[in-house]
């Protein structure tokens, strides 16, 4: 660390050089100074990290230094000597940043001391920072091990990401931790205790490894070990990983299961590894006898880019929203795994990816509804880490059902205040525009909300649908313009709406009991309605 002495007394500056341990406090002194103004000309062009400053100077006094350095560089470590005792002094040094403020005359073991305070914790704070910054960029890698390409050779990732991968094999470990939505916030307790249990073991085994929390309920463990006999290393794997389980289960009476993905002789190939880990994991649905599951060269690994769902599923999801129907929500998702229940149960990691495709479809749907909210990807992450720790598959029958429900009457239902707004609305644009072809979809178009939920709306709240409205607003102005006599039933039909005479007299006789003309006869000889 580089060490600035300011002192307008020559003597004094001598004496706080002999006095100081320069090697063994690791400092190096870069400059004695007469005042202020020299202090901060040698800052210019040069850094420092320890500033040992007297206050009374010529010129720039020291506590004039002090509060420019507090503004200007404030990293730099304060330490004030002087031969004044009085209290505002120390109390404005300190004020500036001082870290310490001796009297003269000067004490050795003092000034090393406060030296060796500095100095230590500066070192400390270095290696705080380098630890987080190794920590920092190592958990950023889950997110290369995710995509497509690895970023850079083996070497560039070592020194970008902080790890010390060697030639050898790597694999990747899939971790999960089954529980209910309500266990979920508890979920990462129980990682961190099955983290602290696995480390150790897997120091033994591994050239390097690192352990990702990829969601609340679930890890990803990445391992680099030497190839060899690996029919010994994975009896040497599956004996760690049975061991951690035997010893989480009796610490917290938690279950876990693990997918192993199958070993990679080329970094590049881990992701492979990642998603044989997760597919292979999902065996625990069908098979919750077994807690480590083992990928091979057979295990598919491109779920992730299938369209799981059909049309008509989307199509039944979108109406089930749109009319606010929460009673269909469990038939339809009962339906969802049971039209392909022989495929669900040879491909097990099927049934998580239906439940977050479908998960994702809601999210879509809501979001055209212009539902409120607007957490949509949060509300999908959440749900994937509740998918990721459900164990059986009913577990995932009730939470996609649970989440469709709260979706409905949540988000759709918080519509409802404006109910009243939405059917007057309607109600008024008939009132007003009856002659024109009106459509349910040009009417909820010019309120802008969806057709299916306008329907639903304006039924509620004026008790009849709105063709119902609109045939009674075209009657009642018939009736009235045929008391007026001066129009002929053609007239009248196109004035209500209607193209032809014979369907416009068919509605009205439905709607009064007569025909047009017997309702024209009848108020001529003032019978009335």
């Amino acid at each position: 660390m580089k060490v600035l002495i300011a002192d307008d007394e020559v003597y004094i500056c001598s004496l706080i050089r002999h006095l100081i341990d320069w090697e063994g406090l690791g400092l190096t002194l870069v400059g004695t100074f007469g005042n202020g103004d020299e202090v901060m000309a040698y800052l210019e062009r040069d850094q420092a990290d320890i500033l040992i400053c007297d206050i009374e100077m010529p010129g720039m006094n020291g506590l004039a230094l002090m509060e420019q350095l507090s503004r200007e560089h404030p990293e730099i470590q304060l330490v004030v000597i002087s031969g004044y005792r009085n209290f505002e002094y120390a109390l404005s040094a300190l004020k500036y940043g001082a870290v310490n403020y001796l009297l003269k005359p000067l004490d050795q073991k003092s000034l090393n001391d406060v030296l060796r305070a500095i100095v230590t914790k500066s070192q400390q704070n270095l290696t705080s920072e380098r630890v987080l910054e190794r920590a920092s960029a190592r958990l950023q890698f889950l997110d290369c091990i995710t995509k497509m390409e690895m970023p850079g050779s083996l070497e560039e990732i070592n020194q970008r990401y902080h790890f010390n991968f060697t030639n050898g094999l790597f694999d990747i470990i899939f971790v999960c931790f089954p529980g209910s939505r309500n266990e979920i916030n508890q979920l990462p307790v129980v990682c961190r205790m099955f983290e602290s249990i696995l480390r150790p073991k897997l120091q033994e085994l591994c050239h390097e490894f690192e352990i990702f929390h990829d969601s609340p309920a679930a890890m990803c463990v990445l391992l680099n070990y030497d190839a060899g006999d690996e029919k010994a290393l994975k009896v040497l794997i599956d004996n760690i990983l049975q061991s951690s389980i035997v010893e989480i289960s009796c610490k917290t009476q938690k279950k876990c299961y693990l997918g192993v993905g199958t070993p990679q002789k080329s970094f590049s190939d881990i992701r492979r590894s990642y998603m044989q880990a997760r597919i292979v994991m999902a065996q625990r649905l069908v098979n919750r006898n077994q807690r480590v599951f083992y990928a091979d060269e057979s295990t598919e690994n491109d779920f992730t880019d299938q369209r799981l769902l059909t049309r008509q599923e989307k199509d039944g999801l979108q109406r089930i929203v749109e009319e606010i129907n929460p009673s269909l929500v469990r038939g339809w998702v009962d339906a969802l795994f049971s039209s392909r229940a022989q495929q669900l149960q040879a491909h097990p990691w099927l049934y998580i990816g239906c439940s977050v495709q479908a998960a994702w479809h809601l999210m879509v749907v809501t979001d055209k509804l212009d539902a409120e909210g607007g957490s949509q990807p949060a509300k999908l992450e959440e749900f994937i880490a509740v998918a990721e720790s459900c164990e059986t598959p009913e577990d995932l029958r009730m939470e996609l059902s649970a989440l469709i429900e709260t979706e409905i009457n949540q988000n759709l239902s918080s519509k409802l205040d404006n109910v009243a707004a939405y059917a007057q609305g309607a109600k008024q644009y008939i009132d007003k525009h009856y002659m024109e072809n009106i459509t349910l979809k040009s009417l909820a178009s010019g309120l802008g909300i969806n057709p299916s939920y306008l329907s639903v709306l304006f039924k509620n709240e004026m008790q009849m649908n709105y063709s119902e409205y609109l045939l009674s607003v075209r009657m009642e102005q018939a009736k009235k313009l045929l008391r007026q006599r001066d129009k002929n039933l053609s007239q009248i039909a196109n004035a209500v709406g209607y193209d032809r005479v014979s369907y416009f007299g068919k509605l009205f006789r439905n709607y009064t009991g007569l025909k047009p003309s017997e309702y024209r006869r009848l108020h001529q000889h003032g019978l009335g309605d």
